[in-house]
C-alpha cells in the first residue's frame, strides 16, 4: 500500500520538526555550566575567556548597568554580570541565586560574563 503524497509530506515535515528541536535542545545542553566556584577552584578561569558558558551564582550589588555574582561556597569569588539589553526576570533581587548565559571575560574591575540570558532559580537545583 502506497502512501499518499500529502501524508508523506506531513510525515516528512513533523520528522523535520523533531529533528530541529532535538538539535536545539542538544545544542543548549552543550553549553559547559557552572558555579562561581567552580569557575575559580575546578578550571583556569583564563581558559574560559571568549567561551559561552552558564554560570550560577547568587545576585549583589546590583546596578543600571551591570550586578555582581558571587559563590555560595565562602570562597568569596565573585563575576561581574553586565546585561544590557537582556530581560530581567521576575524575581530577581539581591540574594536570589541565578543563571546567567554568557560570555566569558576580564576586565580591569574583574572577571566578567557579558550575558545573554539570566533565570533565576531554586538554589536547591544547585547543591550537590
Amino acid at each position: 500500500m502506497a502512501i499518499s503524497t500529502p501524508k508523506l509530506i506531513g510525515i516528512t515535515g513533523a520528522l523535520a520538526g523533531a529533528l530541529i528541536i532535538t538539535a536545539f535542545i542538544l545544542f543548549n545542553s552543550l553549553i559547559p555550566q557552572y558555579s562561581v566556584y567552580e569557575m575559580f577552584e575546578k578550571n583556569n578561569p583564563n581558559d574560559l575567556i571568549g567561551k559561552n558558558v552558564q554560570l550560577v551564582g547568587d545576585v549583589y550589588n546590583i546596578t543600571n548597568e551591570n550586578f555582581l555574582i558571587r559563590d555560595w561556597e565562602g570562597m568569596n569569588y565573585s563575576v561581574i554580570v553586565q546585561y544590557e539589553n537582556v530581560p530581567i526576570p521576575s524575581g530577581f533581587e539581591t540574594g536570589k541565586r541565578v543563571l546567567v548565559e554568557g560570555t566569558i571575560d576580564v576586565s580591569p574591575e574583574g572577571w566578567v560574563i557579558k550575558a545573554t540570558q539570566i533565570s533565576t532559580k531554586c538554589p536547591s537545583k544547585y547543591q550537590n
